[in-house]
């Protein structure tokens, strides 16, 4: 039985595709690969000399490059798509210094022999950069020559000097998890539910702040031309979520509006077309 005022959540074996959620920068994209208003200059790839051909990583590099990894999704399922409306996987960068770094000279890539040199963008103090590594380098100078793997691997940032910068050694996420420093830019990795592209980290993995709505945006008044009807039985769905945020399962929230208990026993719940 339900007592009043108490919910109860129905597990339920669906599906549903996720949404689109965060929109990396979208801004035009000069003949010569660069983005209007950021410099740039086209993407190549190429090895740093005398580098190990394995995927064996070293340990931490010190601190000494404004440029670091900052959040990383192998599986991205809709958090965040590219200028072309494609859900490919991600790469974010973030300036981790007190003064505005540019990206120029710096390379990443998935193998230590197969670096990729990134545009000359110049990022603000905390200012960060979403790369897509969809293996699609004529989409843009966003685009990575490579894929990430969701059963994990490494990913290299090496600086102007050809020293090792930065590197995550990505586990096996699952889809739309992120590998992301917590706290944003000087935390250690740590794989999080909450995929932030495009926004800090926060201290803590935890959802994202909703955004905030315009001083200029206004609601227009509304009044009901009748009360709300009062539901025909106790029980009434309140909440219906398809994909939710793990570790919960797609459920059905239902209410007992009544005064009294009532026994589900009675009530049959179906999913799919009405009749």
């Amino acid at each position: 039985m339900i007592a009043k005022t108490k919910s109860l959540i129905l597990g339920l074996a669906l599906s549903a595709c996720g949404e689109s959620g965060t929109v990396a920068h979208t801004g035009d994209v000069r003949p010569d690969g660069g983005l209007d208003g950021l410099g740039g200059r086209p993407a190549d790839a190429r090895p740093l000399d005398g580098l190990a051909n394995d995927a064996a990583l070293d340990a931490a590099p010190p601190v000494k490059y404004a440029l670091r990894l900052e959040e990383i999704v192998a599986r991205n399922d809709g958090v965040a798509v590219d200028e072309l409306g494609a859900t490919t996987d991600l790469i974010e960068l973030v300036n981790a210094d007190s003064a505005p770094a540019s990206l120029d000279g710096y390379t990443i890539g998935d193998r230590r022999d197969r670096l990729h040199s990134l545009p000359a963008l110049t990022l603000q103090p905390g200012e960060t950069v979403v790369f897509f590594a969809d293996d699609e380098l004529a989409d843009g100078p966003l685009h990575l020559p490579f894929r990430l793997s969701g059963e994990g691997e490494p990913v290299f940032l090496f600086g102007p000097d050809r020293e090792l910068a930065d590197v995550a050694d990505i586990p096996a996420l699952l889809p739309n998890f992120a590998f992301a420093r917590i706290p944003s830019a000087r935390g250690a990795f740590e794989v999080c539910a909450w995929a932030t592209p495009g926004q800090a980290n926060g201290d803590t993995c935890g959802a994202p702040p909703p955004p905030e709505l315009p001083d200029d945006v206004t609601f227009a008044e509304y009044e009901w031309t009748e009360p709300w009807p009062h539901p025909p039985a106790p029980l009434v769905i309140t909440e219906i979520s398809l994909r939710p945020a793990p570790p919960l399962a797609p459920f059905v929230e239902l209410l007992n509006t009544a005064s009294n208990p009532a026994d589900l026993s009675a009530f049959h719940l179906t999913v799919g077309a009405l009749s």
